[in-house]
């Protein structure tokens, strides 16, 4: 850990959501106050959570989609039942290009939507950090821990 760093750990908020810790680091007395870390931090948090709507969106499209590519193959296997005709390629297309259409979607919105957080994340956090280094006798920057313990309280300690 560098000495001239604030670091800011990240706490699970749910099964696979989390925000940063609002918990004040006693070594910032007299640098920061309780309230106005916590103002940052909400405002850190803030950046973190803002594509939620956007990643919301995503998922619904990526959804339809798939409930669609199953509607179109289940026509699909009732029309072949009767006797294999034009409807049964046209439903069995349109399951394909639905099925691959939401695959794609779900890919490329994955990766928009963590190039954006990450961007809001890296402002957000440039911000507070200019913000408050100054009032540092040594100046310091704001750094977020976004390592994570996956292997439980007790499992490997080790952070990459």
């Amino acid at each position: 850990m560098n000495a001239n760093s604030v670091y800011v750990s990240v706490v699970q908020t749910g099964c696979v959501s989390g925000e940063f810790d609002s918990t004040y680091p006693i070594h910032l007395n007299g640098i920061i106050s309780q309230i106005e870390y916590q103002q940052s931090i909400q405002r850190i948090n803030e950046a973190l959570n803002s594509t939620k709507r956007m990643f919301n969106l995503f998922w619904i499209i990526f959804v339809v989609t798939m409930i669609l590519s199953t509607i179109s193959f289940l026509v699909s296997g009732l029309t072949a039942g009767e006797n294999i005709s034009q409807s049964f390629y046209i439903f069995l297309a349109l399951g394909v290009i639905f099925t691959t259409i939401g695959s794609v979607f779900v890919g490329v919105g994955a990766c928009v939507i963590n190039s954006k957080r990450q961007n809001r994340l890296r402002q957000a956090v440039a911000e507070e950090s200019l913000r408050y280094s100054t009032r540092s006798p040594v100046p310091c920057s704001w750094r977020l821990d976004t390592s994570r313990n996956w292997m439980g309280a007790y499992g490997n300690q080790n952070n990459y």
